[in-house]
């Protein structure tokens, strides 16, 4: 299995600012029928097929041009319902006036086929899927909708995302598989005209590298979307709960509203440049500590040292990294040490 290289083709705005780069997790939230389905047949559309010169929701997303109709797409259906999906993208395209290449390069997995529904697999069965997904070279993935793939009893769990969906992600960044996770909210409250936010932070802010609610309105006889930006961990400046409106055109696709460009940051600096980067986390200093050791590992006693770090964080972040499947322990005693658990 291979890496498919630096995170750089991935869902970007025009300027070159990545909202979600490749390797990372986008999850879209919204009660249901909101829309969120259409916003991922729009970005597939816009990832697999040449036409569309890589534009999504109307000029808010785009992937490079020159990777546009040659990314190979994947859905986790746990929707069970692929007939619903490809009229959905037939319609879109037919619209549009494109062909229907795309459907048939998409490849639809039943997440009981891959043993994700059951608890005591999610862990191994969720590493094997992502090194599946590398095999087959899919670099977009759909997951529709997250609560009926994994299925844990409660999607806040921390059991589930440190033995499911964690293990995952991790995969997918190493194999630089980028994903969209729809996952479904409560209905929107209507008093407030609001969008009633994301999923629990366990999720939301332990996993997600970005995160957009959506819920829907109407301006006149026309209707529409409201996306709400909670977080972009490559978009950092970007204030929680920018807002943009997009109305739904004739031909099915997305026209954003008013000054939409500075309320969803459209030319801002690259965060890949140098003066812009954020400070890293403890954690991922602790885990780069990790990946430099190799496979003798290093001892947390150096890791505080190195780090300057107190007894209890260097332990619980460590603890962190181990549930988390990144890490393991090696020895006991005196001579216990730690290494990435990618070296065994």
């Amino acid at each position: 299995c291979r890496s498919f290289g630096p995170a750089r083709w991935g869902p970007r705005f025009s300027a070159g600012v990545y909202i979600c780069a490749e390797g990372d997790t986008f999850n879209i939230s919204g009660p249901a029928g909101c829309g969120k389905t259409r916003i991922a047949a729009d970005l597939m559309i816009a990832a697999g097929h040449p036409g569309r010169q890589g534009i999504a929701l109307g000029g808010l997303l785009r992937f490079p041009k020159d990777q546009a109709g040659k990314i190979k797409i994947a859905v986790i259906d746990g929707e069970n319902c692929p007939t619903r999906l490809n009229s959905l993208l037939s319609r879109l395209m037919q619209a549009e006036g494109l062909n229907s290449d795309l459907e048939f390069s998409i490849r639809y997995i039943r997440p009981e086929e891959v043993r994700l529904h059951n608890p005591s697999q999610w862990e191994q069965a969720s590493r094997d899927l992502a090194l599946a997904l590398a095999h087959d070279q899919r670099q977009l993935v759909i997951g529709d909708t997250l609560g009926r793939i994994w299925a844990p009893d409660d999607i806040n769990s921390s059991a589930w995302v440190q033995r499911g969906f964690s293990p995952f992600r991790s995969a997918c960044q190493k194999y630089g598989i980028t994903c969209v996770m729809l996952t479904h909210t409560k209905r929107q409250d209507k008093s407030r005209n609001k969008p009633s936010g994301p999923i629990g932070t366990s999720f939301q802010e332990g996993q997600a590298d970005a995160q957009v609610v959506v819920s829907r309105t109407k301006s006149g006889n026309r209707h529409g979307i409201v996306l709400t930006l909670v977080k972009s961990r490559r978009a950092y400046w970007i204030q929680q709960g920018a807002t943009v409106t997009t109305l739904f055109t004739k031909s099915y696709g997305y026209e954003p509203q008013g000054d939409w460009e500075k309320q969803w940051p459209h030319e801002c600096p690259d965060y890949d440049s140098e003066e812009f980067l954020p400070d890293p986390s403890t954690r991922e200093l602790v885990l780069d500590h990790l990946k430099d050791a190799g496979e003798d590992g290093i001892s947390r006693k150096e890791i505080e040292d190195q780090l300057n770090l107190s007894e209890r964080t260097a332990r619980d972040n460590l603890k962190s990294l181990a549930e988390s499947g990144l890490a393991e322990k090696l020895g006991s005693g005196p001579n216990t040490t730690w290494r990435f658990k990618g070296c065994s």
